[in-house]
């Protein structure tokens, strides 16, 4: 949810959402996505937020939770099984 709104994608492709405050939070933040994946999920982009948090699969089908700190993305979290 994002404030209070479900969003959805019926054509399997990407959304975007206009840079707010909010999504910008200066200590804390909860990231949440709901995906159906049916094919192969390496290395694959899930949520974005340009140079601040990322949520990704990595080489191994697991998910991957990163923030962007002193000029490189650092793995704040990793998923402990794969999706698929």
């Amino acid at each position: 949810f994002w404030f209070g709104i479900s969003l959805a994608s019926a054509s399997s492709q990407y959304i975007t959402i206009s840079d707010t405050a909010p999504l910008s939070p200066t200590s804390q933040v909860t990231i949440a996505a709901w995906i159906n994946p049916t094919t192969n999920v390496t290395s694959r982009s899930i949520l974005v937020k340009d140079t601040a948090y990322r949520m990704t699969t990595n080489a191994s089908s697991q998910l991957v939770c990163e923030i962007y700190s002193g000029g490189a993305w650092q793995t704040a979290a990793t998923g402990a099984t794969t999706l698929v």
